[in-house]
């Protein structure tokens, strides 16, 4: 069996009851970030919905707050007349035989 380590066992010894409020789960949290990188939570949430039913599912979408780290790339396939101007309002690569 592995052995738990210090930090391990202290964290756990701060850890008092199984179900917190927010207002104490977070300065909890805060508090118990002991690592050397940035750590993450999880959460469980009960809604209570019942998703057989459709008025009751839950659906949505979310806007990271550093986005994907993907840059947003532009390719024009267009006839050679166009190439320019197509490099002027945002393609970032744009030709026509030689792509």
């Amino acid at each position: 069996m592995k052995k738990e380590s210090k930090r391990s066992k202290t964290l756990k010894s701060l850890i008092t009851k199984e179900i917190y409020s927010i207002e104490e789960a977070i300065p909890l949290l805060k508090n118990l970030g002991t690592a050397k990188f940035i750590e993450s939570a999880e959460a469980h949430i009960s809604l209570n919905i019942d998703p057989k039913y459709a008025n009751q599912q839950l659906r949505t979408s979310l806007v990271l707050p550093n986005g994907t780290g993907n840059s947003l790339r532009i390719a024009v396939l267009t006839e050679s007349d166009y190439v320019t101007e197509m490099l002027q309002n945002g393609a970032s690569i744009a030709g026509s035989d030689d792509l």
